[in-house]
């Protein structure tokens, strides 16, 4: 009878146990796995906590996740990669200032590189894998050069880091981006992929700015010219001065194989050093438009925000070039803090335009060189800083007058404070309309459009007008681009290519119409026999976004992509599958183009 009992009693703990099992599985089932949850909305989140005694540990939400209600820890992660409806991927970061700074960067890089690490790849593929074909040796010195500068920049940081505030910032770029390839090797492992970026290589994702003007020192590039110079710009117009408003538009030219971006929100509780009474950095929110595996925005536009204020700074870069050529032996030692390092200091502790210039100097690597606008601004005043860097030198002036006196201002190519000017060896040209100022084709047509603009409507109208969108476009202008650029605004070179068409139509069978838009429209034939024959550069390059904001308005507006018009039957949206680079890789990217203004929403404020 006992040992009846007995076993009566064994089966019914089982049971339970069994039933207990069971019901919480049941729980988790529901709670993970619910019917909503079946139908995946493609957006991640991800959470780091740390202590002392177990270091850091990584959470992974999967998605269909409540972003209000995903655990901060010491930082957390949202992610949207889906590119396919506007063109960027968004990611935003968001640490927590009771932990130590240096925790801080490890978390939000790690969180950024598992997450990403699929774009990361694509994008390294895309720019880099083979980069350094027919360069080898050119990529031997940069590696080389990249090594001996990093472990120089990276002591001197941590010698510094709980007393000076640029040094300690500099070491947070440097951990973050470590943190960056370590969590990216940690996504690639989960994700149980047999692929590798070399090291060295994620620390050359984050110097494309300056890699351009390596490859001018020694000779390694096959693209630069002076006379196709890079269209890059920004326009900045004001549209009211009680209160003063003003309307801002800001496009970035690249190769066409550089087109995943990313749009970015780093919220850090950074401070201003290491030290443990350190104050928070001014610049607690940085929202920028940028590209996988990179932790600044090297376009460069950036909208910045105190803590615990709605007042915005914006800062935005164009790129310059310099035509002195011995200014080049000033660059490339291994003191020198490379561009990205510095920018995000400035970023972070700048309140002025002035502090900006005065952090942004420091140990300047004269590589990566732009033309730099600081702008704040309340209801009765604006400062309007200018910065221009060139090897050896960076120069400052606060130009608000300047810009409410001429109402408007243009960057391009072309440096416009003196002392920049005459180091450069940069000239300037007597216009047709009587003005000197640097032959530019997008910065003519600003020129001459800027009258036209009174709001952000007028401004997107002129940004995606038909003349911006040919001359942005060089998949559509093929290989005559390089001995067209700077003459596509010169109405003579317009009427003489006009008259020779009319020739042509006379003796042949096509009839041609005498307008701009025919003569620079004649699209290169897609035939892989075409191609061949027409011996087509490695790449194209042309204009790749739209950035646009306004003094009061909250975060900005995006367009990526080469333009096109706003009727796209007169200049079409770019088309990997019908270009003639379709060849190269792109990896990752949409097929087609066709993505108009958005505005980014964050979900974290």
């Amino acid at each position: 009878m006992l040992k009846v009992v007995g076993a009566s009693w064994a089966q019914t703990q089982l049971s339970w146990c069994l039933i207990i099992t069971i019901t919480f599985l049941g729980l988790l089932a529901f709670y993970f796995g619910g019917t909503s949850r079946n139908e995946y909305d493609g957006k991640y989140a991800a959470t780091a906590f740390w202590n002392k005694e177990f270091g850091l540990r990584i959470d992974f939400c999967g998605q269909n996740n409540d972003p209000l209600i995903v655990r901060k820890g010491v930082a957390r992660a949202y992610y949207r990669p889906d590119l396919t409806r506007n063109g960027w991927a968004v990611l935003e970061v968001e640490t927590q200032a009771e932990y130590p700074d240096h925790i801080q960067a490890k978390a939000a890089g790690y969180l950024e590189g598992s997450l990403t690490w699929q774009m990361i790849y694509w994008h390294w593929k895309n720019t880099v894998e083979n980069t350094c074909d027919g360069r080898t040796k050119f990529c031997d010195r940069v590696r080389k050069y990249l090594e001996d500068n990093s472990i120089e920049i990276k002591r001197k940081a941590k010698r510094h880091d709980e007393t000076d505030p640029f040094w300690h910032q500099v070491n947070m770029f440097y951990t973050q981006l470590k943190a960056l390839e370590d969590g990216w090797r940690f996504g690639v492992k989960r994700s149980m992929q047999d692929i590798d970026i070399p090291s060295i290589d994620f620390l050359w994702m984050n110097i494309m700015p300056d890699l351009k003007d390596f490859e001018q020192k020694w000779n390694a590039s096959n693209n630069f010219n002076p006379d196709k110079p890079s269209l890059s710009t920004t326009f900045v117009k004001i549209v009211n001065t009680t209160p003063i408003d003003f309307v801002l538009a800001q496009s970035t030219s690249g190769y066409y194989e550089s087109m995943l971006r990313i749009q970015k929100r780093y919220n850090f509780g950074f401070h201003e050093t290491a030290s443990a009474d350190s104050a928070l950095v001014h610049g607690k929110i940085i929202e920028f438009s940028s590209y996988p595996g990179s932790v600044y925005s090297q376009d460069d536009f950036y909208k910045i925000t105190k803590a615990a204020s709605k007042i915005e700074t914006t800062v935005v870069g164009t790129e310059i070039q310099n035509n002195n050529r011995q200014l080049w032996e000033k660059i490339m030692k291994t003191d020198q803090v490379l561009l990205g390092a510095r920018v995000m200091a400035a970023n972070r502790l700048a309140s002025t335009s002035k502090k900006w210039y005065e952090m942004f100097s420091k140990s300047n690597s004269g590589t990566g060189n732009k033309q730099w606008l600081i702008i704040n601004v309340n209801s009765t005043s604006i400062e309007f800083g200018v910065i221009e860097q060139m090897p050896g030198i960076v120069s400052y002036d606060e130009l608000s007058n300047t810009l409410l006196s001429t109402g408007y201002w243009v960057s391009s190519s072309y440096p416009s404070l003196e002392q920049t000017v005459y180091i450069s060896s940069n000239g300037v040209f007597k216009m047709s309309d009587g003005d000197n100022r640097p032959d530019h084709p997008v910065a003519n047509v600003l020129h001459a459009g800027q009258q036209n603009v009174t709001n952000l409507n007028s401004l997107i109208e002129l940004m995606r007008g038909t003349e911006l969108s040919m001359i942005g476009r060089s998949d559509l202008l093929g290989i005559k681009t390089n001995t067209m650029f700077r003459r596509f605004s010169n109405r003579l070179f317009v009427e003489q290519l006009t008259a020779t068409n009319r020739q042509i139509s006379a003796e042949g069978t096509t009839q041609l119409k005498d307008d701009l838009m025919t003569i620079i429209m004649n699209k290169l034939q897609t035939s892989d026999e075409s191609d061949e024959k027409l011996d087509i550069d490695k790449s194209f390059t042309g204009i790749l976004d739209l950035k646009i904001t306004s003094a009061y308005m909250n975060s900005f507006i995006v367009a990526s992509g080469p333009p096109f018009t706003m009727d796209p039957t007169v200049v079409e949206p770019f088309c990997w599958s019908e270009s003639p680079i379709r060849h190269l890789p792109h990896f990752g990217h949409p097929d087609k183009w066709n993505f108009n203004l958005e505005s980014i929403v964050w979900v974290w404020n």
